[in-house]
């Protein structure tokens, strides 16, 4: 069997199916993927309904076989991002509590969201688990496992800006929680 006769064989398993895989169609960066469900596969070509990093409908496109450089089945990646689609929240509303950073960081700790926490160099990101006069501690949260990435006491004054019920925050905390319901079943 040859490899395009190969990816063939896999994508014609998913095609019509609701199961995700990443197509890998960059020679430059094999790394890059692109997450998709297959509706049709055809004798050059294969239509994918694409979805972006929160689980969402980001379009469709036809990719050729020759452009496809691997894919990828199952995994971390794929499970996490069906639990994003299915559990974020489309929106969050919450009322700040107090002026600035510290009433933005008080309103987060209270409602038990994750923030984004933006300094010069770096945008730490975690729940609020205490807010001082001048500095914050949060608990980090592992960017692409949801995990925990320890306890990080920040200066206010490094602060840029503070971001709350963002996509980038809603994701992580679902991350967050999923992991924690994984780890908890074993």
């Amino acid at each position: 069997m040859t490899y395009e006769q190969r990816i063939r064989q896999e994508l014609e398993r998913v095609c019509g199916t609701e199961e995700w895989i990443s197509i890998h169609c960059s020679p430059e960066d094999p790394e890059a993927f692109e997450v998709v469900l297959i509706a049709r596969v055809g004798s050059e070509t294969v239509l994918a309904h694409s979805f972006d990093t929160l689980g969402k409908p980001n379009g469709s496109r036809s990719i050729t076989f020759e452009d496809i450089v691997g894919v990828t089945i199952g995994g971390y990646y794929l499970d996490s991002l069906k639990i994003l689609r299915d559990t974020m929240p489309e929106k969050i509303h919450v009322p700040v509590d107090g002026d600035g950073h510290e009433g933005i960081l008080r309103a987060a700790q209270k409602a038990g969201l994750v923030v984004s926490l933006r300094l010069e160099e770096e945008t730490v990101q975690g729940f609020v688990r205490e807010v001082g006069e001048g500095w914050t501690a949060i608990s980090e949260i592992e960017e692409e496992e949801g995990g925990d990435g320890g306890l990080r006491i920040v200066s206010l004054d490094e602060a840029e800006r503070v971001f709350i019920g963002g996509k980038d925050e809603m994701r992580l905390a679902a991350l967050f929680r999923a992991r924690q319901m994984r780890d908890s079943i074993g």
